[in-house]
Order: structure tokens, then C-alpha cells, then sequence
């Protein structure tokens, strides 16, 4: 199955969802998006993202939003951003991979090309953010970092404060929780409200069933929504770790480096927090 895809590494026991290393990004058991080269990483064929995307994803979703995330992730693994390449590749929906689904991959193998040509453009390794990357017109050239238009990688924390430490501030208040925790999972699961989150009012990153993200009318409703469905789950937590594993446990996020990814982003908040309110005079 995917011959062009099959992984190249021992990674333990086959995964039933996306697993992000220093070597890679493989979804399931063996079909790999991201993989190492000799000289850099290489993603899946724009074609070969786009029917993966449709046989995990349906028809929900941006076109090329898996290509693109595969990009993504090549690019900061080349930074050495291992943590950041984790966090992106589990904001690709596809949660764990049923029975059901894993025979959908299967089918679509039939209709994938070759993969990983040596002649692709690539993220080659050790150049940091010089790096070159796929155009997005073709995949048969190499754009210079100063020459292509550059995307935040992450929304403002000190906007994100502005628009949502009333609504967490209160809410964690109810559920008698610290405001911290419910902060970290936002900025965690948004990016800090990251343009894409901000434009669906979406702080938690909540998807329907896995896939594509949901939009709110507000943040309000957004708050409220998240708070009838969890906040049951965590109501009373004595701990940050307490509050992750609870959310895991209740399957808001499928794999198992997803609470240690949530805690990390928790542990800057104070800091973060402290800074915007001595710059908005609180």
C-alpha cells in the first residue's frame, strides 16, 4: 500500500493517526507525508495530498489545506522546530483512524501517482529560514524566502488576550478552574487565535467530528458552546495535568503526545499573561 509513501523508519507500534518525528510526519500505519532526504524533507505531491484529503476529509475543508500543512511541517522541521512540526501535524483532522477509515486509504491507493520524485523542489535541510519552499503556482520551482509573500505563523498574544481574557477569565471562574489552563488549550489549539481561528471565532479549535473547523457567530458563543460540552469534563480539576488528561481521556484530542503539547504552551502563559496586562494597565 503506497509504495511511493511507505515509511522508511521504525516508528513502534503502527499508528491509527498522525505521528510527527525528527524524521517525518506518517499518517496510520506506513503512509508518510513528510519524510528526511539526504539534503532536506519532502512532502506528498499536491495531487497525492488532495486525494488523501478528500477519501479522510470528504469534501469539507480548503483545497490543498493537507498539501499546504505538509509544507508546513517540512519547513519546521527544517528550523528544528520539532515541537512546532507536532503541534501542526495534529491540527490535520483526521483524529484516530477507524477500521472503516484505514480501508478508505487503502482504496485510495490505486489512484495515487509516484511520490517523492528527486527532481521535486524540496525544504532543503540546515538553511533555516532561507530555506526554499513549493510555489504555490507550481511544483517545479523554488522561491527565496524574501521573495514570497510570508504567512504570521501564529496570531498576536497580546490581541488574543484582548479578545478573550473576559470570556476565560469569567468562564474559568464558573468552573472553578484556573484561567491559565483554559488560556494554554486556546493558545494551543489556535495558535493564539491565528488569522484562520480569528476569522471563525474559533479559540478552542473545535472541528465537526474531526474535520473541518467550525465557525461561531461570536467568541461568546464559541465560550458557551465549549462550556456545555466540557466543561463538565473539567470542572474541579486540581492541576494543568489533571485538566489535559481529563480533556484526553474524554477524547478531545486522539494522540497521546497531545497533553504534554497542551501543558508546554500552559507553562508560557503566566509569563505571557503578565506582560499584557502590565501593558494594558491591569
Amino acid at each position: 500500500m503506497f509504495e511511493s509513501m511507505r515509511r522508511l523508519h521504525p516508528r513502534g507500534p503502527a499508528s491509527r493517526g498522525i505521528v510527527v518525528d525528527a524524521d517525518g510526519a506518517v499518517l496510520g500505519a506506513d503512509c508518510v507525508l513528510v519524510r528526511r532526504i539526504a539534503n532536506g524533507w519532502r512532502c506528498v505531491s499536491r495531487d497525492e495530498a488532495a486525494v488523501l484529503q478528500k477519501f479522510l476529509l470528504g469534501d469539507d475543508g480548503e483545497p490543498d489545506w493537507l498539501f499546504r500543512q505538509c509544507q508546513r511541517i517540512a519547513k519546521a522541521l527544517d528550523n528544528d522546530e520539532i515541537a512546532r512540526a507536532q503541534i501542526l501535524g495534529l491540527r490535520i483532522p483526521v483524529g484516530e483512524l477507524d477500521d472503516d477509515r484505514s480501508k478508505r486509504l487503502a482504496l485510495a491507493a490505486p489512484l495515487l501517482k509516484a511520490n517523492f520524485n528527486p527532481d521535486e523542489p524540496r525544504i532543503p535541510a540546515g538553511n533555516g529560514p532561507e530555506s526554499g519552499e513549493w510555489t504555490d503556482e507550481g511544483e517545479d520551482q523554488i522561491v527565496p524566502a524574501a521573495a514570497r509573500p510570508t504567512e504570521p505563523r501564529r496570531g498576536n498574544p497580546d490581541e488574543f488576550f484582548d479578545t478573550v481574557y473576559s470570556q476565560f477569565h469569567a468562564l474559568a471562574q464558573r468552573l472553578g478552574i484556573d484561567e491559565n489552563w483554559l488560556l494554554g488549550l486556546a493558545a494551543h489549539e489556535s495558535y493564539y487565535l491565528y488569522p484562520h481561528d480569528r476569522e471563525l471565532n474559533n479559540p478552542f479549535g473545535v472541528t465537526r467530528g474531526g474535520h473541518s473547523n467550525v465557525r461561531y457567530d461570536s467568541i461568546d458563543a464559541a465560550v458557551a458552546y465549549w462550556e456545555r460540552r466540557f466543561g463538565p469534563v473539567v470542572q474541579g480539576a486540581t492541576s494543568a495535568e489533571e485538566f489535559a488528561q481529563r480533556l484526553y481521556a474524554n477524547k478531545y484530542n486522539l494522540n497521546p503526545a497531545w497533553p504534554g503539547l497542551v501543558l508546554g504552551v500552559i507553562n508560557s502563559i503566566p509569563r505571557r499573561l503578565s506582560s499584557w496586562k502590565s501593558k494594558r494597565g491591569i
